[in-house]
C-alpha cells in the first residue's frame, strides 16, 4: 500500500513539476522570422486562365521534420527555395508546376495538381502521392501563392510551406 502511495505522490509532484516549468519560462518561445512580402500593381493582377502560366519567386519557406534519428522535432526558414512555373492545363481541371532546380538537372516532367476549387479569390488544387499530399493556394487578387507538403521524408514524417508572388 505505501508503494502505491508513494509511486501516486511521485506521479503528481512529477506532473505539477513539469507544469510549473513550463508556466514560467521553461518552455522554448515561438521563434518569429519576417520577410518583406508587398501585393503587386493592380494592373498587373491577372485571374488564371486555361493555358495562363506564371512565373514564381519564392519570398519564404518553412519547414518542420521529425528527425528519428536524434528524436528531436526540426524547424527552418529561409529565403531560398526555387522558383517556380506553374501554368493552368488547357482543360481547366489541372494546375502545372515546375522547380527551376528540377529543369537544372534534366527533369522534363511537371508536377500535376488537380484544381479542387477555382473562385473570384482563390484557386486551390492539390496532389496525392505515395506518402503525402502536396497542395496550392493561389491568391487572385496578390497574386501569391503557397505551396506545401505533408507527409513522409528522408527522416521521418514532415511538412513544408513556400510562399510565392507570382507574375
Amino acid at each position: 500500500m505505501r508503494v502505491l502511495l508513494v509511486a501516486i505522490v511521485a506521479l503528481l509532484g512529477g506532473a505539477t513539476a513539469g507544469y510549473v516549468v513550463a508556466s514560467f519560462g521553461g518552455a522554448s518561445a515561438p521563434t518569429e522570422a519576417s520577410f518583406p512580402a508587398p501585393d503587386p500593381a493592380p494592373q498587373f493582377v491577372k485571374p488564371p486562365r486555361a493555358g495562363q502560366s506564371y512565373g514564381c519567386d519564392p519570398i519564404a519557406d518553412a519547414n518542420v521534420v521529425d528527425e528519428r534519428f536524434k528524436r528531436k522535432a526540426i524547424v527552418w526558414t529561409n529565403q531560398s527555395p526555387s522558383k517556380v512555373a506553374i501554368q493552368a492545363a488547357p482543360d481547366s481541371k489541372r494546375v502545372l508546376l515546375m522547380r527551376a532546380t528540377d529543369v537544372s538537372v534534366g527533369v522534363a516532367q511537371p508536377e500535376e495538381f488537380t484544381i479542387t476549387s477555382n473562385t473570384a479569390s482563390y484557386l486551390t488544387a492539390e496532389e496525392h502521392l505515395t506518402l503525402g499530399i502536396a497542395a496550392i493556394i493561389f491568391d487572385v487578387k496578390t497574386m501569391k501563392m503557397v505551396w506545401s507538403f505533408n507527409g513522409q521524408g528522408m527522416l521521418g514524417i514532415k511538412g513544408e510551406s513556400v510562399l510565392f508572388q507570382c507574375r
